[in-house]
This record gives structure tokens, sequence and C-alpha cells, in this order.
């Protein structure tokens, strides 16, 4: 007899960065699931007892990968986001097995390959690219049409809480970045913070435009002479001091906006999962993202539409 198979494998690229009222959903879409699944097996209960049998049968369990090889076992998100044991943790992966009956589903998203080899354990379904961190799912049988029902319930969620395609460019090129960031804030440094000899030379040009204005004779000759062996040697005298270093504002705002722009990929999270401590990572980073995405083009619609704006700016930093 044939029978036609449809795919109950999905594996997704990151970043993930899940916020606690994503997870919370996943728990409530599997919950209606399961009330589904359970009137399906009542009504095909031929009594009570295989019934209450069959509405026993589903488990749910979530694990958690904490630092130091620790993990923590719930029954749900809900629960996890109240436990104490959490609260001060950041969580570096998670592993949602769910068995109703005969049908075992299987969610995995943690840390690339990599960190998961020098921690000696595996859950990933599939293999992965070494720094590459998938969320994956499997649900068998495939031939049941409730694995297949219980397949699209995850998908679509991780489809929708997969990040949009700006981000996993971002987090493509966060090396990049980092090197960027490193340089470019290395350099900002030294030429923010070097002291610069005078420019003697200047000095004695504007010295020599006068002396050309008042007529070159007897009384000034001698000076005119040293002047121009000072400007052709470029001399400093011995006992100058190094000047303070010039500090352009419109230098430094430009610099802001590329060290603010260029940390955005730098930093990009590659998993961040909103329990615990990283409930808070999230909302920083939402909180960081948005200033930047305004303070960057802002800055440059000023400069460049509204020069009376930036003037003001520039101001304020100090001209």
């Amino acid at each position: 007899m044939a029978e036609l198979f449809y795919p109950t494998k999905y594996r997704g690229k990151g970043p993930w960065l899940l916020e606690s009222a994503q997870l919370v959903a996943l728990d409530k879409a599997i919950d209606e699931y399961l009330l589904k699944s359970r009137s399906v097996g009542a009504a095909a209960a031929a009594d009570s007892t295989r019934g209450t049998a069959g509405q026993d049968s589903a488990t749910r369990t979530i694990t958690f990968r904490l630092r130091h090889d620790k993990e923590l076992e719930t029954s749900s998100f809900n629960e996890a986001l109240i436990h104490p044991a959490v609260m001060n943790e950041s969580i570096l992966g998670f592993k949602y097995e769910l068995r109703s009956d005969n049908t075992t589903a299987l969610l995995v998203l943690e840390k690339n390959k990599a960190e998961r080899i020098n921690k000696q354990t595996n859950w990933t379904i599939f293999d992965t690219e070494e720094n590459e961190t998938e969320l994956q799912i499997n649900v068998e049988p495939r031939s049941a049409l409730l694995s297949q029902e219980l397949f699209s319930i995850l998908r679509d969620w991780a489809t929708s809480a997969q990040p949009p395609i700006w981000q996993r460019w971002a987090l493509n090129i966060r090396s990049l970045g980092r090197m960027i960031l490193f340089f470019w804030i290395f350099f900002f440094g030294i030429n923010f913070f070097s002291s610069t000899p005078p420019n003697y030379k200047e000095h004695y040009k504007q010295e020599a435009r006068k002396l050309l204005d008042q007529g070159i004779n007897a009384s000034n000759q001698q000076r005119a002479l040293e002047l121009l062996m000072a400007i052709e040697s470029d001399y400093v005298p011995s006992s100058a001091k190094p000047a303070p270093p010039a500090r352009s504002s419109r230098s430094l705002i430009t610099n802001f906006l590329g060290i603010f722009a260029v940390s955005v990929i730098a930093f990009f999270p590659e998993l961040c999962i909103g329990v615990g401590k990283g409930k808070q990572y999230l909302q920083w980073w939402k909180t960081w993202v948005k200033f930047v995405s305004v303070t960057v083009p802002g800055l440059l619609v000023a400069r460049y539409v509204w020069p009376q704006l930036f003037n003001i700016i520039e101001r304020a930093f100090g001209h």
C-alpha cells in the first residue's frame, strides 16, 4: 500500500534572541495541541480506562543548560521563568522534548559545535558547521497525522521567532566588526590622547610674511635670515613643550558615530534566551540597538541636511 510521508525535520540558523513571551507562546501552542490530541484519543478509545491512559501518556520535558555544566529540568517555560535557580544564571541552550502516545518531538537549541565539543555534550539532532548555532526540530513518526500537525506547530513557532535577514547578516560579519572596532578605538585613542609639538614652522612663516610686508632693511636683515634657516630646517627650539592634542568636535562626533555603528555588529549576540539573566540582557540589547539606530542616522542627517542643528551639537561637544 502506497503511503505519502511529509518532512518532519527542520533546522534554522541563528542568531536566536528569544524573549520570554515567545517561549511562553510555544508552551501555549503545545498545550492546545495536547488538548486536541487527548480529545482525539478519548473519542477513539473503546472504554474510559483506555481514554484515561491516553490522557496520562503525554509528557513534556524542558532541559536547560546552565554554566559550569549544570542543567535544570522543568515541565514548561512558565515554570522555568519563576524558578529561583535561574534568576542569576545565563541559559546556554535548551532541549524541548514532548512525548504523546506514539508521537515524539524534539526541539534543540544550543551553542555552536566547538563549545559542545569542549563540554563533551551534544544534544543536536543533525550535524552543524563549526561556528553555527542552529535550532533543530525532529518529530517521529513521519506517517502519523498528529506528528505532522505537531511539526507544523513547532516549525511555525521557530519561523516566527527567527530573526530578520539583517541580523543574520550582522552575525556573519561579527568577527570582522570586532577587528574593525578594535583598531578604530586603538588609533582613535592614540590620536585623542597623544600630545603634538607646536607648529613652529607655521609660526615662522607668519613672522616672515610680516617682515616682507614691512620691507627688509639693515635692522631686520639678521632676523629674516634666522627665519629663513628655521623654515628650511624645520627647526624646533629645545625648550618647546608638547601642546595639548587638538580635539575637533566634528572629528569626535564622526568617530563616535562610527564606533556606535560598528559596536552593534561587533557585539551581536549569537544566542540569548529570555530566562534569568538573559531577560535583562535582551532588554539592554534592544535598548542599545534602538539608541544607535536613531542616533547615527539622526546625526548624519543633521550634518548634511540641517547644518545649523549640527553646529549646535558641535558647540555642545566643545568646538
